[in-house]
């Protein structure tokens, strides 16, 4: 072929390069006989792509004559990596911590074809095993990273609360407030320890302690005459930070000394009566009856249905 070009060798080592006889005749050599320009010039092979899943799916269109025209078109879906993986778990695990679902649920037919409608990959979901255990460990390390990085510089409020958990089992909880956040700082199980004025120092005194990056302005307690003494106690220790009780808790208590009757019984009395010239007896009796009333129509579903039906 006449090539005009100022540059004809290039451009003809250029076309053999896309020639498919010349390609073959080449490659049936051995290499050390091969054309060195060839040799240079030859494509190396591209990598084998990871695997993906190919998907075809029905597409359909309204053609002018209002034919109904059906296609099928094949793309893929890129597998999922690894880390996209773990992440996808974690925030599946946290579902179900933040919900409090069982981790049998996770197993649930229903949940196992929706992820599958969407990804064929048949191990995306953790089991509940996993929930239990290293995803459990994984995303506690996790939220309490983000806790501890939420504190940093904070100026906040330590809150002190004595409690029981679901086996009955004396607690206390740990929280931490400020005008940014609320957050669950831990939980400490009280065991053989007695819950004395002087287990309350130390205590609040470790986690003041184990925080150093927050400046907490003050601890909030119950309103016991163990944390009273606590109190002081604390203020001695830290001079420039304030302790009291629950404001919520102290105002609950004495609501239920205006509202309800004495706590001792009258001579001849079977229950605590109100004391003499209460001024709020009648309203307490017009509550009381009002209890009554729901409790009939709780315990009756007959009177129930009727009374919704009015």
């Amino acid at each position: 072929m006449l090539m005009n070009h100022h540059k004809k060798s290039e451009s003809v080592k250029v076309h053999l390069n896309k020639c498919a006889s010349f390609r073959k005749l080449m490659n049936s050599m051995e290499e050390d006989k091969r054309l060195t320009w060839y040799t240079a010039n030859k494509k190396p092979k591209k990598p084998k792509k990871p695997l993906s899943t190919a998907v075809s799916v029905l597409t359909s269109s309204v053609a002018p004559s209002s034919s109904h025209q059906c296609s099928i078109k094949e793309f893929t879906i890129p597998v999922v990596s690894k880390q996209q993986k773990v992440q996808f778990q974690k925030h599946i695990a946290m579902h179900y911590y933040a919900t409090g679902l069982s981790f049998q649920r996770v197993e649930d037919v229903h949940l196992i074809a929706a992820i599958k409608t969407l990804r064929p990959d048949d191990d995306l979901l953790p089991n509940r095993r996993q929930l239990a255990t290293s995803l459990l460990d994984a995303c506690h390390e996790d939220v309490k990273t983000k806790v501890a990085k939420g504190m940093i510089g904070a100026t906040s409020c330590l809150i002190n609360d004595g409690w029981s958990n679901v086996n009955n089992d004396a607690i206390i909880n740990y929280m931490v407030a400020s005008p940014e956040f609320a957050l669950f700082l831990e939980l400490v199980s009280i065991s053989q320890q007695g819950h004395d004025h002087k287990f309350i120092v130390d205590d609040i005194e470790r986690v003041i302690r184990e925080h150093p990056s927050t400046i907490f302005a003050n601890a909030v307690t119950d309103n016991t005459s163990t944390n009273k003494k606590a109190w002081g106690l604390l203020q001695i220790t830290f001079p420039s930070r304030y302790f009291q009780g629950c404001c919520s808790h102290g105002l609950h208590l004495f609501v239920k000394d205006v509202s309800a009757a004495t706590k001792t019984k009258k001579a001849g009395q079977v229950e605590a009566t109100y004391p003499d010239q209460y001024p709020f007896e009648l309203m307490l009796e017009f509550i009381a009856c009002c209890k009554d009333v729901v409790k009939y129509f709780h315990n009756h579903h007959v009177a129930k249905a009727y009374l919704r039906d009015l």
